[in-house]
């Protein structure tokens, strides 16, 4: 695993994706050991701001999902879809010309919200 990280210092990779020795789950379940090698042995390319292990060593990991429904179905990018999910970095790069956000708390309330026009709900 260190060898790995030695030669990749940033895999761009899931962790179930590196091509190491050890089994990766072993990874998963060992990764405060880990942290601390890594930052003996490759300070330099450690992201020092982040506290989760995957973005720390440049790892990728499953983002949060986030749930669009579109209450006009003119704004969805997607033909005839009304209600899809993003991950949170392709969301981040939508733009949408819409006048109108709903902000839902409750599942019902999301999926219950009339059809609006120029209007989206996450």
């Amino acid at each position: 695993m260190c060898k790995y990280f030695l030669q990749n210092p940033q895999p761009n990779l899931y962790i179930r994706q590196l091509p190491v020795e050890v089994h990766t789950k072993y990874i998963l379940e060992n990764k405060g050991i880990i942290q601390s090698l890594l930052e003996l042995l490759i300070p330099e390319y450690i992201n020092g701001n982040e506290a989760r292990f995957e973005l720390r060593f440049h790892l990728k990991y499953a983002e949060p999902l986030i749930r669009i429904r579109f209450l006009d179905t003119l704004l969805s990018p997607v033909a005839n879809a009304t209600d899809i999910s993003l991950t949170l970095s392709e969301f981040d790069k939508l733009y949408l010309h819409c006048e109108n956000i709903f902000v839902a708390e409750n599942i019902m309330n999301f999926l219950t919200l009339p059809y609006l026009k120029n209007t989206i709900a996450i």
